[in-house]
């Protein structure tokens, strides 16, 4: 008897003379044998159930190692079921390789394609506020994007002919967008935020800036001081 090796699989086969003729019977797989997988279609940032089987009855215990072509891996005993998200979009040909009787079995390996979509951020300009004329004020909005690997720019339109590209911070699909602007005239205006991914993803918020003559620290002092004004003159009447 003489073992040959194909691929993964240990085939025993045995030499048989028919005929004079020297011919190979496949008597049996007894290597593991990883079942083609799949082809996987996701946004970026969803969480995917990925799925592994292998075919027969290899000896236990069963080792699945996944490579997601992201530059993350997983491993386990009996791992065939892992969920892992890609942080932005693309083609990834993913990996699943077994090893029966772990760690001194054979090993056989499957790889197929997932192909990921790009997801667009969500943007929150802000709440609305009261400003003065002439007041510099720091304005601060936000955005989320399931893709957690993506870059972004933003742009603030301030609706008094204004526009100026936006500075912003972020780490891992969260981040702020943070400029100043200084109203000249009093007015009420819809001051739009954009943010867009370098993948073209993008999303639009507004709030609404009232501008009064004075600051509006200004007028609330104002108001204050005249409230205690009013209240001692009617002391003093009474």
């Amino acid at each position: 008897m003489q073992k040959r090796e194909t691929g993964s699989l240990q085939i025993l086969t045995i030499l048989v003379a028919v005929l004079g003729t020297m011919v190979w019977f496949p008597l049996g797989a007894f290597g593991v044998s990883v079942d083609p997988m799949d082809d996987i279609f996701a946004l970026e940032g969803s969480p995917i159930t990925f799925s592994g089987s292998v075919t027969g009855d290899p000896p236990p215990p069963l080792y699945y190692s996944w490579d997601y072509d992201d530059g993350n891996t997983s491993a386990g005993i009996n791992l065939w079921d892992p969920v892992h998200a890609y942080g932005t979009d693309g083609e990834y040909r993913f990996m699943l390789t077994v090893q029966e009787n772990y760690p001194d079995g054979g090993t056989d390996d499957e790889t197929a394609i997932a192909t990921i979509a790009n997801a667009n951020p969500t943007v929150d300009a802000g709440t609305n506020r009261t400003v003065g004329v002439g007041q510099p004020v720091v304005y601060s909005g936000s955005f989320t994007d399931p893709g957690y690997l993506d870059d972004h720019y933003a742009q603030w339109i301030w609706d008094d002919g204004g526009v100026t590209g936006g500075s912003v911070s972020e780490v891992s699909g969260s981040g702020t967008v943070t400029d100043p602007h200084t109203y000249a005239l009093e007015g009420v205006y819809n001051i739009t935020l954009t943010v867009w991914d370098y993948d073209g993803g993008v999303d639009v918020d507004e709030m609404t800036v009232t501008v009064v003559p004075e600051p509006a620290s200004m007028l609330i002092l104002g108001a204050l001081g005249a409230g205690m004004v009013a209240a001692r003159k009617v002391r003093r009447k009474k």
